[in-house]
């Protein structure tokens, strides 16, 4: 298989909902714009989730996804609005679950004036804290239904730094409040946890040392201290449930385009973690293997008129974008900013609808508000273009989800007052019998849903299956 590296597509050619090859730029020329075109008649996306979508974010940096090649292609996605969020730290993005929380850091907050605060204990006792904090570990992913408990944290970790605007740190240098009398008053859970991994001793950092030392020592390789220093945190965005809609062969609406891994969207409401890494192998398999003995795709005979006529799209949008300054960075953190707070996790209906309208007028006024100054920014300004087409498409689902199905999974979803209030919008079961369907219409964005289907019944006779299989393989 040909590579070709330090390239980046930017447009799939599509005819008649049939996918028919690729154009991308050349990463190596840094003094122009030199586009490649690749002609082919099956095209696999594999770019991962909407990551940079925000910026609470766990995603690595350098993964920013590439989702909108397939929407604009005319591609369906499914359950958009589904997402898993949880506690990650920021300056090297991690997630901090498992014997991060069960070692039982302390949780602070320093303000503006250097003030601070074991938050925490404004909102719960002592024992609840350090029982809540301990089921963290376990339970790491915000979840509506563990508002009560676990992930009431969550809640708190995005009122003090969202809301409050204030740094929230855990840290593994001192006790938390609580354990001032040794670990005889935790709770049992807890307790016995501890004392079977022979980690009654004093400090989360000790305790951390004996239990998991290399989660220290994934830090240091970052330049991040936890012996000395405590660990800044927020709820980040973690995994997207849903994605580009595919069939059991990863196929999706678009002849000869396929999706793999998590960029499609097969995982549910509730992302079972392990299964989510399998099936990204799994896809991969599939698809593999339809293209080698299914697929009867073909390259169409307008190929060349498909090219010329994006090639001239883009041409238009370089030039229409070319400044005397970049503000490509600028424009995207703005972006990233307003989703983290409007459409992460917490969802408010009273404030969703004027979101997405701030997003719809952003994507208008792109050319105007993003500006390239050196060639080399090119590639960036058209991911802060794949950036808020996205954001547009997910609150669009999350809106409708919203105010069909109420809150689930990770989505919280309050219509006015206080998400700390803890009263969220209640689930409408119906709709985990449904699929959001969402799809580009008309330049705007469109959100149905359709009754999912039913877990077929199948004869799974080994013999009749291995026959079925070597036939499909010519052997």
């Amino acid at each position: 298989i040909k590579i070709i590296d330090k390239a980046q597509v930017i447009k799939l050619l599509v005819e008649d909902k049939t996918v028919t090859g690729l154009l991308a730029i050349d990463l190596s020329v840094t003094d122009k714009v030199e586009y490649i075109a690749i002609k082919s008649s099956n095209v696999v996306i594999a770019t991962g989730g909407p990551a940079s979508i925000y910026f609470d974010s766990v995603y690595p940096v350098c993964h920013t996804g590439f989702s909108s090649l397939a929407l604009d292609a005319g591609a369906d996605f499914y359950n958009l609005s589904e997402w898993q969020y949880g506690l990650a730290s920021i300056d090297f993005r991690w997630n901090v679950s498992g014997t991060y929380q069960q070692v039982l850091p302390r949780y602070i907050s320093i303000d503006e004036n250097g003030v601070e605060r074991e938050f925490l204990l404004e909102y719960m006792d002592k024992k609840d804290m350090i029982k809540n904090i301990f089921l963290k570990g376990y339970e790491w992913p915000f979840d509506v239904r563990k508002i009560f408990g676990s992930s009431y944290i969550d809640l708190l970790v995005y009122n003090e730094s969202v809301i409050k605007g204030r740094k929230v740190y855990m840290d593994f240098t001192r006790e938390p409040s609580g354990l001032e009398d040794g670990f005889e008053s935790i709770d049992k859970v807890a307790y016995d946890y501890l004392k079977n991994s022979e980690a009654l001793i004093k400090l989360p950092i000790e305790r951390l040392r004996k239990m998991n030392k290399g989660a220290i020592d994934l830090y240091k390789q970052h330049n991040i201290d936890i012996e000395k220093e405590p660990l800044r945190i927020a709820v980040c965005a973690q995994h997207n449930n849903g994605g580009i809609g595919v069939d059991s062969d990863y196929k999706t609406n678009i002849k000869g385009l396929f999706a793999s891994g998590e960029c499609a969207g097969t995982f549910g409401i509730f992302r079972p973690g392990g299964s989510a890494l399998n099936s990204t192998q799994v896809s991969s398999l599939r698809v593999a293997e339809y293209i080698k003995y299914k697929s009867d795709n073909k390259v169409s005979k307008n190929f060349d008129k498909l090219l010329n006529s994006a090639i001239n799209d883009f041409d238009v949008l370089i030039k229409k974008t070319k400044g005397s300054s970049s503000t490509v960075k600028e424009m995207r953190t703005k972006y990233q900013k307003a989703m983290s707070e409007n459409f992460a996790f917490i969802r408010d209906l009273n404030k969703m609808g004027n979101a997405l309208s701030v997003i719809e007028s952003r994507l208008e006024c792109f050319e105007n508000d993003n500006k390239w100054e050196n060639f080399v920014q090119i590639p960036q300004l058209i991911k802060n273009l794949d950036i808020i087409k996205m954001q547009r498409a997910v609150a669009k689902s999350m809106i409708y989800s919203a105010e069909n199905y109420g809150s689930r999974g990770s989505g919280f979803v309050i219509k006015g007052g206080s998400f700390l209030d803890r009263s969220p919008v209640k689930e409408n079961e119906i709709g985990r019998n449904k699929i959001l369907l969402t799809e580009l219409f008309n330049n705007g964005i469109k959100t149905a849903d359709r009754d999912r289907k039913p877990i077929p019944q199948r004869d799974l006779w080994f013999e009749k299956v291995w026959n079925e299989y070597k036939k499909i393989r010519n052997n």
